[in-house]
């Protein structure tokens, strides 16, 4: 048997700590630690540097620096012919390390699907109909960009919700994928939107949520009068 493979494996394993790492090294001080921003110190670049590289490694996470992700509840007022939905949204204060894990399926940063759980009350809502409704569209297409119900209970009424991240990306998205959910429960509740009444929603989102998703999350709440015409495309699935 032939050990040309064998000194050829041999010869990357070289490559790859030895020569390489040494290449690495050399372009570094001479291309990057050399600038005069960091004056030639390895110390003052990582200082400098900490926080992108901090997200290079935990994409989603946010870190100390992230001022932006300080997330405060957020609240969305919806308008759907005459129910009006309060949306209060936050974070899971209570997320432990597994609860950062994505999927290892999802090759696809885009295709992530961000798990939340929303509590629904409402005075005229029907919590058993409800319930039996919601359960039966568990095996919604996941691949639909909009909050998938992944189990139903009757405590108030009590949702456990994923959403792909694209959606939270977008506030055009994420208006329409939260006024599907939002008329969802009413008719499963046996809501008439044509009838004025109230339900209040807390949407709490148990993963990590990025910088950018943040921010769009905040600007819709801060601009949820904004106009837009989603009542036909939203309601006539149920008409």
């Amino acid at each position: 048997m032939s050990d040309v493979p064998s000194k050829k494996f041999l010869q990357l394993i070289k490559v790859s700590l030895d020569d390489s790492a040494n290449v690495v090294r050399d372009f570094a001080d001479c291309k990057v630690i050399a600038l005069s921003e960091y004056g030639g110190s390895v110390i003052k670049f990582l200082d400098l540097k900490k926080h992108d590289l901090y997200h290079k490694w935990q994409i989603y996470k946010p870190c100390c620096c992230c001022g932006g992700n300080k997330f405060e509840k957020a609240e969305i007022r919806e308008q759907i012919q005459q129910l009006t939905a309060i949306v209060s949204v936050s974070l899971n204060e209570k997320r432990s390390s597994t609860d950062t894990q994505y999927p290892a399926s999802s090759n696809n940063k885009d295709k992530i699907q961000i798990r939340a759980s929303c509590k629904v009350e409402g005075k005229n809502i029907d919590e058993s109909a409800a319930i039996q409704s919601l359960s039966d569209s568990k095996h919604d297409n996941p691949l639909d960009l909009s909050f998938s119900i992944k189990s139903a209970e009757k405590k108030c009424i009590l949702l456990e919700l994923e959403v792909p991240s694209e959606v939270l990306k977008d506030k055009v998205l994420f208006r329409v994928a939260l006024r599907k959910l939002i008329v969802k429960i009413a008719h499963a509740g046996n809501v008439d939107i044509n009838k004025q009444s109230t339900i209040t929603l807390q949407l709490t989102f148990k993963d990590d949520l990025s910088e950018d998703i943040i921010k769009e999350i905040q600007a819709l709440s801060n601009n949820s009068d904004m106009s837009c015409d989603m009542n036909r495309s939203i309601e006539c699935k149920y008409n």
